[in-house]
């Protein structure tokens, strides 16, 4: 996979992860598990949803970050052997 490939794939899934954020209320690292309920969190403001959504969003925000932090530490390596003539 291109480099072009691989940024084009993580800025579409982020665009992805901001938008069902936004349409579903939060995400679930910022949200809650009280009594058996689940919430998804955003600015201090809760919405309640099912345990399988609130396992896909703390999955797929976790996910996200992840690939966003390794896609910028391997471009930094990159730049940085570019750079040296390595």
């Amino acid at each position: 996979m291109s480099l072009r490939t691989a940024r084009s794939i993580i800025i579409a899934n982020f665009i992805l992860f901001v938008t069902l954020t936004f349409a579903l209320g939060g995400d679930a690292i910022n949200g809650k598990r009280e009594a058996g309920r689940y919430f998804l969190g955003s600015h201090g403001h809760y919405t309640e949803v099912s345990y399988a959504t609130y396992v896909y969003s703390y999955a797929h925000t976790l996910l996200t970050f992840v690939i966003i932090a390794v896609f910028v530490g391997v471009n930094l390596l990159f730049r940085g052997a570019k750079n040296s003539g390595s």
